[in-house]
C-alpha cells in the first residue's frame, strides 16, 4: 500500500498546478457518463464514455494516465478524435487516428472492474479500450 505522503514531489506540484488552472485549457471540460454496469465473471464491470466540450474537433488528442506510483504521466491512447457531440473516439479515418477504418468513429470506453471483498467494499482498476 502506497502512503500519500510518499508520492513523488512532481505529482503534488502537478496536481496543485492543475487544480489552480495552470495546466488546464480555459473553457475546456470533460464529462464522464456511465454506459453500462454488468456482472462479468463474478465481478462488477462499469463502462463509461467521456464527452469533451470547448476543445477543437478537427485535431487528434492523446489520453494520458498517471498512476499514483509512477513518476509522471504516460500516453495511454494516441490518435483520439472528438465527435460532433464531444464524445472521445477512435475515428479510424486517417493513419494518424486510432481505430479501424471498418469501425469509423468507434467510441472509447473507460472500464472499471471491481473485486468484491467480504466487507462489501470494492477496489477498482481502470482499463481503457474501444468497443
Amino acid at each position: 500500500m502506497m502512503l500519500l505522503h510518499r508520492l513523488p514531489d512532481n505529482f503534488w506540484r502537478s496536481l496543485a498546478r492543475w487544480l489552480n488552472g495552470e495546466m488546464s485549457t480555459p473553457g475546456v471540460s470533460a464529462e464522464i457518463r456511465e454506459v453500462s454496469r454488468v456482472n462479468s465473471n463474478g465481478r462488477l464491470e462499469v463502462k463509461y464514455h467521456v464527452f469533451v466540450t470547448g476543445a477543437p474537433k478537427g485535431q487528434n488528442y492523446t489520453m494520458v494516465s498517471w498512476p499514483i506510483n509512477a513518476r509522471g504521466p504516460s500516453p495511454a491512447l494516441e490518435g483520439l478524435s472528438l465527435l460532433m457531440d464531444g464524445l472521445i473516439s477512435c475515428a479510424g479515418r486517417t493513419p494518424e487516428q486510432c481505430g479501424d477504418p471498418n469501425k469509423i468513429d468507434d467510441p472509447v470506453e473507460l472500464k472499471l472492474f471491481g473485486r468484491y471483498r467480504s466487507t462489501n467494499s470494492c477496489s477498482c482498476a481502470e482499463r481503457i479500450s474501444t468497443k
